[in-house]
């Protein structure tokens, strides 16, 4: 893994857009394939899928894929981690700032996390928000 200080140059232009299936906005991914993200349509609901290393030089990733989903209001919004590889603070910020808008224009977020993540949110001591803890999975 590479530190995220010596990444943190990436972000200039960070967010770059790749095609995606039909039912779906299209894939956001960072120039050097560390980190992306999906969002798709579910109806009046919107899952973001994020998947690879979430950190502070990848937030913008994050906030372009929360942007997509936070509008139009009153949105039911699903921000799956579970194909995170590894993930700091800054996405329990990112979670934590989304609910916010989210409950601001009568919309909730739920985050799904593995229990490894679960717990960073539980450590970062975040209160009101929806957390799932995904069962750990099994190899096929």
């Amino acid at each position: 893994m590479v530190a995220p200080a010596h990444r943190a140059g990436a972000g200039q232009g960070y967010v770059r857009v790749v095609s995606s299936a039909p039912d779906r906005l299209p894939e956001l991914v960072a120039p050097d394939g560390i980190a992306a993200c999906t969002v798709a349509e579910l109806g009046t609901c919107v899952q973001i899928t994020a998947g690879g290393e979430l950190d502070l030089a990848t937030l913008p990733l994050l906030q372009a894929a929360g942007d997509r989903a936070a509008s139009p209001a009153g949105r039911t919004v699903v921000l799956d981690l579970c194909g995170v590889t590894f993930a700091d603070t800054s996405v329990v910020h990112f979670a934590v700032g989304l609910d916010g808008r989210l409950r601001a224009h009568a919309g909730e977020l739920i985050v799904v996390a593995p229990p490894r993540l679960a717990a960073l949110f539980a450590h970062a001591g975040v209160d009101g928000l929806t957390l799932v803890e995904d069962a750990a999975r099994s190899p096929s």
